[in-house]
């Protein structure tokens, strides 16, 4: 569950092996903080496009309304039929309702893998 007000890092790493990948969150931007493992000039954006094998950390400030929203990770180009989902949840929202919207990450954004998400929880 993610606490209004709150950020979260996430460390993002492509498993495809020949399949660009691209990850957002639906309302939501993310500041850009690291790629493979070293500091960058941190950037604002709303959606990381990540070929074969990179990693890329992203700050999440939990800025929207209490709700569940869609965490999308669809492939490009060749790999357009490749997508996960995952939903991030706010406290207090009803964890068992989907979010609004659409689950299909095809249907979602134009543009042109797969994917491993994992939640690392810390306390």
């Amino acid at each position: 569950m993610y606490i209004v007000g709150k950020k979260y890092r996430f460390r993002i790493i492509s498993a495809a092996a020949n399949c660009p990948i691209e990850v957002f969150i639906q309302n939501h931007t993310f500041t850009v903080i690291s790629s493979e493992g070293g500091h960058i000039q941190p950037f604002e954006a709303d959606v990381l496009n990540l070929s074969g094998g990179e990693r890329w950390d992203i700050v999440v400030s939990a800025d929207q309304p209490v709700a569940n929203y869609w965490l999308y990770a669809r492939g490009l180009h060749d790999c357009r039929e490749k997508q996960q989902t995952a939903i991030l949840s706010y406290e207090g929202s009803d964890s068992s309702v989907l979010p609004d919207g659409v689950e299909d990450a095809s249907t979602v954004r134009e543009s042109y893998g797969d994917a491993l998400l994992v939640s690392i929880q810390s306390e």
